[in-house]
């Protein structure tokens, strides 16, 4: 089975409301940092790797 192919802007708004998902999740979880225990932490960690990941994709598309 083929896969459609993506048009190439309508992939760059995917990634670009990929990235604001998960920087709305990041903001809930800095929220209460100081207080965190070690998974929210790593949860943490895991959003900024995969904003930093999404923002190098977007910067290949531009």
């Amino acid at each position: 089975m083929n896969t459609p192919i993506r048009n190439v802007s309508s992939f760059t708004d995917a990634l670009k409301a990929r990235r604001a998902h998960l920087a709305g999740l990041l903001t809930l979880l800095d929220v209460k940092k100081e207080k965190s225990n070690e998974i929210e932490k790593l949860s943490i960690e895991a959003l900024k790797t995969m904003i930093s990941a999404l923002d190098s994709q977007l910067k290949k598309r531009n």
